[in-house]
């Protein structure tokens, strides 16, 4: 009787034997379980900021960095993470930062699965190179995409070929936080060592921001200036 409950057990644990199939355990469940999943988180946080009022800020933090990680975002995420790491417990802020781009990449995911159905897009993608690309992300989806959140590797390429391709929403989300979460966590801690030994000034972190977003946009400018420049060609 022992042996076959231990059986059980080690069979019960050999279908998760990796993160990978727990998140799709957790997609054939239904949809309900990330919208139920998203109240609760939004929730607990409202209760907290009520309990403790010192953490409010934290709030925008979350915000912004929702937005920063939309699919049509230029905003940079590393100003805000820094800034916030330096004034906050490093951890909770990486945690909090994960989490919210956890709750945008649900609605990405929702816009880009629009988005691929329009008859302009799907000719790009029938393309053999579109179509090389993909083949090459869809033997690693997970790790891949978990790469590209950890590294400075572009993650919009990944998550619009994890779309794309109807990867399981519910496994790019959870790529997204293990690679987020340790990112972010690192800069947080950065910006907890900035400001403990160095003590820039905030408006550091502004500049530092526009940079990033100058940056960002000069080279949103100059793929449509090529992109111009081609087809006059």
């Amino acid at each position: 009787m022992i042996e076959e409950n231990t059986l059980k057990k080690l069979g019960f644990i050999a279908r998760f034997n990796n993160l990978s199939n727990i998140a799709g355990y957790i997609s054939s469940q239904g949809k309900w379980f990330l919208y139920i999943s998203v109240a609760l988180a939004f929730c607990f946080g409202e209760l907290l900021l009520l309990l403790l009022p010192e953490y409010r800020s934290l709030s925008w933090f979350c915000l912004y960095s929702a937005i920063s990680n939309t699919c049509v975002s230029v905003f940079p995420h590393e100003p805000s993470i820094l800034f916030y790491g330096g004034i906050y417990d490093p951890l909770l802020v990486a945690i909090l930062g994960a989490f919210s781009v956890c709750w945008i990449e649900f609605y990405n995911y929702r816009i880009l699965s629009f988005v691929t159905s329009i008859r302009k897009v799907q000719v790009f993608t029938s393309k053999n190179m579109y179509q090389k690309a993909e083949r090459w992300f869809s033997k690693m989806p997970f790790f891949s995409i978990f790469i590209a959140c950890l590294t400075p590797i572009p993650y919009a390429p990944f998550r619009f070929f994890a779309v794309n391709s109807r990867y399981s929403m519910n496994k790019l989300i959870l790529a997204v936080f293990m690679g987020r979460l340790p990112r972010y966590y690192i800069l947080a801690l950065t910006g907890d060592l900035i400001a403990e030994f160095i003590s820039l000034p905030s408006w550091i972190y502004g500049v530092f921001f526009i940079l990033l977003l100058g940056f960002a946009i000069w080279k949103r400018i100059q793929s449509k200036i090529k992109k111009i420049i081609g087809k006059e060609e």
